[in-house]
């Protein structure tokens, strides 16, 4: 799993995390390969009305390698994703995912 490094604050509830922008392995979607795109909160987690920062934890948000549907995951439960492990993993969409093959 990733190691715990200190999140600090970039604003609006978002979170800077040294995995911004790479491919990551999400552990608590049965390995599922994606692109961290935030650590911010969950709106739909809150039960009031959100009318600024919700008040839930930061959690990671996932976009497929070859684009669709977000999803979010714990932050604990992702991981770098390396090459030869993306090779034979299954993207997001439940395929096997070897279009990033060559990318770091």
């Amino acid at each position: 799993m990733t190691t715990h490094t200190p999140m600090q604050p970039l604003g609006l509830g978002h979170w800077k995390h040294p995995l911004l922008g790479r491919r990551v392995i999400d552990h608590a979607h049965d390995d599922r390969i994606g692109v961290l795109r935030a650590i911010a909160p969950d709106a739909k987690a809150s039960t009031r009305l959100i009318i600024g920062i919700p008040d839930t934890p930061p959690v990671a948000w996932l976009a497929p390698v070859a684009g669709g549907v977000e999803w979010t995951t714990e932050t604990e439960a992702i991981e770098a994703a390396n090459p030869e492990i993306s090779t034979t993993a299954h993207s997001a969409d439940g395929q096997a995912d070897s279009s990033h093959r060559d990318q770091p």
